[in-house]
């Protein structure tokens, strides 16, 4: 009763007549002023990371790394990325010749990993190096799929389009450069090979195209490929081919010791035109960097 006679009361002095007229009088819908965001800030950040490359050296032979953290759900993609970069960097004898695309932190000075920007670095890198007689290595880690593309996300996780096989190759064609190193980090990399393989072009993939590799998970800080490759294998002096083929056994050593099935069986092809660059493949291992293997009995999802 006391509550319907305050009710009674509030009505009866016109209290809520008064809010709408109030209300519609005084609130003024003004648009919020325009903000800048971490997508309008993308061609800034690319044309940053590329004006502090080095410039190119006619006298010698110089090398780019990019390297591409397209998964940005989990951290380890942008570590291996940036371990990518410090290591291929001092492999090659390069300094301040490397950039990194990540997707981890949006709002960081570290340019997206998309297509887009992919596609930027790439063209702005040919416009510095000479095509006849420099190199340029890409480093790609992410989650990877069977149609050669990869799981292209920011944290959260939110999708963005795909870096893929077939876009990649066409932006480097586009480009111009075509003495090249593709490296994908990634389950099912071996479906790159494709579009990707050319005399021009060394590919090394962490897992065959039926096939998962493995250290992608939660609690990793880098994959099984990115810390056999590039903690383990890669050194100066050591041919390309020799560091593959450490590679392909620490992997295989792993995947037995922690019971992975099936073996990811990682795979590389190599142009006619870089097989100096590959240097000489291992007498044992001649067979793994064909490829040659067992079929999978069951890939992993």
């Amino acid at each position: 009763m006391r509550l319907a006679a305050l009710f009674a009361l509030f009505l009866s002095t016109g209290a809520v007549a008064q809010v709408g007229p109030a209300y519609v009088s005084e609130w003024k819908l003004r648009p919020d002023p325009p903000k800048p965001t971490f997508w309008d800030a993308q061609p800034a950040r690319v044309a940053a990371a590329l004006a502090r490359l080095k410039p190119q050296d006619p006298a010698r032979r110089d090398v780019y790394v990019i390297t591409v953290a397209a998964g940005g759900a989990q951290p380890l993609f942008d570590h291996e990325a940036k371990v990518a970069r410090d290591v291929l960097s001092t492999y090659f004898g390069e300094s301040d010749h490397a950039l990194v695309l990540s997707n981890r932190v949006p709002d960081a000075d570290v340019p997206l990993a998309t297509p887009v920007n992919v596609a930027a670095a790439i063209r702005g890198v040919a416009q510095i190096l000479d095509p006849t007689q420099d190199l340029l290595v890409i480093y790609l880690a992410a989650h990877g799929s069977p149609d050669a593309a990869l799981q292209t996300d920011l944290p959260g996780p939110l999708p963005l389009p795909a870096v893929d096989a077939a876009g990649l190759a066409e932006m480097l064609d586009r480009a111009g450069i075509k003495r090249r190193v593709v490296i994908i980090s990634a389950c099912f990399a071996g479906s790159w090979i494709p579009a990707l393989a050319s005399n021009t072009t060394i590919v090394m993939a962490a897992a065959r195209a039926n096939r998962t590799s493995f250290g992608c998970d939660l609690e990793s800080k880098i994959t099984f490929f990115g810390h056999a490759l590039l903690e383990d294998a890669i050194r100066p002096g050591v041919p390309l081919a020799a560091a593959f083929a450490i590679t392909k056994r620490s992997i295989a050593a792993r995947e037995v010791a922690e019971h992975m099935t099936p073996p990811s069986d990682p795979q590389a092809s190599i142009g006619r035109d870089m097989a100096a660059l590959w240097g000489p493949t291992p007498p044992a291992a001649k067979s793994a960097v064909s490829g040659a293997g067992p079929r999978p009995s069951r890939p992993r999802p």
